[in-house]
């Protein structure tokens, strides 16, 4: 059994790896808006969430996420070629 310092240490630890996952996938999704049509819709797994960058995708249905805000508009304003 873990003593209390070294489950404060471990919950530390998961924070921080939580952290720089989330932040990992925020870069990612904020690359991918604009690569979408304005109408465009990214389908994610059951396991995933966005809710920290809800500025960049919002949920459109249980795995349905399409642009938001600043993100939709910079898709909306590319030409449509290149785009998926």
């Amino acid at each position: 059994m873990l003593g209390h310092g070294a489950r404060w240490r471990a919950l530390q630890v998961f924070e921080q790896a939580i952290e720089q996952i989330t932040g990992t996938q925020r870069k990612v999704l904020q690359n991918l808006a604009p690569l979408l049509r304005h109408d465009g819709l990214l389908f994610a797994g059951h396991s995933e969430s966005f809710l920290h960058s809800a500025d960049v995708f919002r949920l459109r249905g249980s795995t349905v996420y399409e642009p938001a805000g600043p993100a939709r508009q910079l898709a909306a304003d590319k030409p449509e070629s290149g785009r998926v």
